[in-house]
């Protein structure tokens, strides 16, 4: 029975993929691990043996494997796989390059599989065991000429896109630089959905078009420059006529029509495209990538353009409402696509060190064989901190400082500075800055304090009471807490809480809630 189970596997296998093989083929059950895509070129346009769209795998182990009948496909799906002929084997940590031969230019279809890769984005690649059982799969992004997506070293779990390809190597190649706009021309906005469907007010929905937008104080001369898209190809640039002007601070907008021969003949795809500007010298002088408005994604056939917002950043969107030759700073945004500027990354790898002051205690009590009355400052962040021109100051109904507001009951003395989890204690009632504050601190009575730097910025806060301004030191009587101080648990981050008193050292277990306590930072 076991027999007959495996042969029927076998033979559904067989008839599954039997689209892709042929007589050379010696086909068996496979089971592969440990093999990886590694890097992928989609540039090509197949015209050339020389210049073919690529897939390069990787061997993450120490043993020579077999790949005899493993499959790959992209996306076209599995009814279009390929598989690897006969004593097909790549090399403990090697590397083994699979040309894609679209249009038969290698003459050997056994050998090398009879379709390209899309340019992206939206374009998948699978490899698979016998039995469509998946090893790996990667997405891929758009990419301009020359570059790859790969990963960021052989067999890593990270991906990026390298300027140049690194075929049948390992990967060390360069990532993509930051392209900058320099020339204060930019691509602002792009409709690529030509739609029959949708009807537009006040242009037609039905052709393809790009914006331009001068951001410089001059008017900008753009006769002979190169536009390209995607494919870079020289046969369907468009070249700009003499006494094409974009006028300073304003918009310059050209159809994309490939009936119209004095337009754009390339077209942009609704599937996602890249629009390139080179100057008379070649140079390219902006870039934009535009995305993919696919069937299932809900943005077709609506009228949704792409561009900046505001015009000539780098902040790129989706908008719900066209602004063809004019500003797109007031056009509505779609939710959800906006897009974190490349030169301000919303989430830094490596933070730079800061320090983080903070009100980290305060006593109303005396404290036998102690001080009196006092602030503590802490600094729990990771650099030292100069609190010059620091102060610290009291809300009262009886201000005199900002009349009816507050007090400011200590200013830091020039120098002072706060090291890496140091504090600094402050005792009340001191007319010397540079031994304490000026300012009465009960344990039974609202009270509002605030820590402010030298720009005038509130960094921390503690209120007991009522946070209104004036501030009424309103007594709470049924506090008996005459043996704590109000103190952050834990140390430096914690919220506020009743603690054993612990000036200039780490506070202490928490003996209860502050009664009356305002949580507001």
């Amino acid at each position: 029975m076991k027999k007959l189970f495996l042969a029927l596997a076998a033979l559904i296998a067989m008839t599954s993929v039997s689209c892709v093989r042929d007589e050379s083929t010696y086909f068996h059950i496979t089971d592969v691990t440990g093999v990886v895509i590694n890097e992928v070129y989609t540039f090509s346009d197949q015209s050339e043996a020389d210049d073919l769209d690529w897939i390069e795998l990787y061997n993450t182990t120490n043993e020579d494997i077999d790949l005899t009948d493993v499959l790959l496909w992209e996306g076209g799906g599995s009814e279009e796989a390929w598989a690897f002929p006969k004593g097909t084997v790549i090399a403990a940590k090697g590397h083994l390059v699979v040309d894609c031969d679209k249009y038969g230019l290698l003459n050997n279809p056994v050998k090398y599989p009879a379709w390209g890769l899309s340019k992206g984005p939206e374009e998948v690649i699978v490899l698979a065991n016998s039995d469509l059982k998946v090893i790996d799969e990667v997405a891929l992004p758009s990419m301009n000429e020359n570059e790859t997506y790969g990963r960021v070293t052989d067999g890593a779990k990270e991906w990026q896109i390298f300027q140049n390809g690194t075929k049948g190597v390992k990967n060390e190649g360069p990532a993509r630089g930051q392209f900058v706009n320099t020339c204060g021309l930019y691509v602002n906005e792009v409709y690529h959905d030509n739609s029959d469907v949708y009807v537009a007010d006040g242009w037609d929905a039905s052709v393809d078009w790009i914006e331009f937008y001068n951001s410089t104080s001059a008017d900008f001369d753009i006769s002979g420059y190169s536009l390209y898209d995607d494919k870079h190809e020289e046969e369907t640039k468009f070249v700009f006529p003499e006494g094409t002007v974009v006028p300073a601070g304003g918009f310059f907008t050209i159809d994309v029509d490939k009936d119209d021969p004095t337009n754009p003949s390339f077209g942009l795809g609704a599937g996602g495209d890249w629009l390139f500007l080179h100057d008379k010298a070649g140079e390219i002088v902006e870039e934009i990538e535009i995305p993919a408005f696919s069937k299932d994604s809900g943005l077709r056939d609506n009228g949704y353009t792409f561009g900046r917002k505001p015009d000539g950043s780098t902040n790129l969107v989706i908008f719900k409402t066209a602004t063809k030759n004019a500003s797109n700073n007031n056009a509505e945004v779609l939710e959800g696509t906006e897009t974190p500027e490349p030169d301000q990354p919303s989430e830094p790898d490596q933070p730079s060190a800061a320090a983080k002051v903070v009100l980290n205690e305060l006593c109303g009590n005396k404290i036998p064989d102690g001080p009196q009355k006092y602030i503590e400052l802490y600094n729990a962040g990771d650099a030292e901190g100069s609190l010059e021109g620091w102060t610290i100051r009291k809300y009262a109904a009886d201000a005199e400082d900002v009349a009816g507001k507050y007090n400011v009951c200590w200013t830091a003395p020039s120098g002072t500075k706060l090291g890496v989890g140091q504090y600094l204690v402050l005792e009340a009632d001191q007319t010397d800055p540079a031994l304490g504050f000026n300012a009465g601190l009960s344990a039974k009575k609202g009270v509002k304090f605030e820590l402010v730097d030298a720009e005038g910025n509130v960094v921390d806060r503690f209120v007991r009471g009522a946070d209104e301004d004036p501030f009424m030191e309103e007594s709470f009587k049924d506090d008996e807490r005459t043996d704590a101080s109000f103190s952050r648990v834990p140390n430096g981050t914690g919220d506020w809480a009743y603690a054993v008193p612990t000036p200039g050292a780490a506070n202490g277990e928490s003996t209860g809630e502050i009664q009356g306590y305002t949580k507001k930072q």
